[in-house]
């Protein structure tokens, strides 16, 4: 008989209420004798989620923690949450140059 952990391989605990509500899927992973002596249990809980953006199904790793979500993840995943900070960064980025232009150029003709 195995014995359900509700560990993951990292120590970090997963609640109850957490496996059952929202869109994660939890699936249990039985390791081999070597990663049952370094991890000191028997299986692990592991929760795949499906990105909202990119529609991959990730490991719970893959995803922020999040307060408001009833998984307690973030609908997007790591990856696709910095590359959209990345872009509006770049963005952010490019209307403070264009601003700081027009305020030189606008000064530069005042002043002539």
């Amino acid at each position: 008989m195995m014995i359900y952990d509700y560990k993951t391989p990292f120590g970090r605990e997963l609640k109850p209420d957490r496996r059952i509500m929202g869109p994660a899927a939890v699936t249990v992973r039985y390791l081999t004798d070597e990663e049952k002596e370094r991890y000191g249990c028997e299986n692990i809980t592991v929760l795949k989620k499906r990105c909202a953006h990119c529609h991959e199904e990730k490991s719970d790793y893959a995803f922020f923690h999040s307060t408001t979500s009833p998984d307690g993840l973030s609908s997007w995943c790591r990856k696709c949450v910095l590359k959209r900070q990345q872009q509006a960064l770049a963005k952010a980025e490019k209307r403070r140059k264009s601003w700081w232009k027009r305020f030189y150029e606008q000064r530069k003709t005042e002043t002539v």
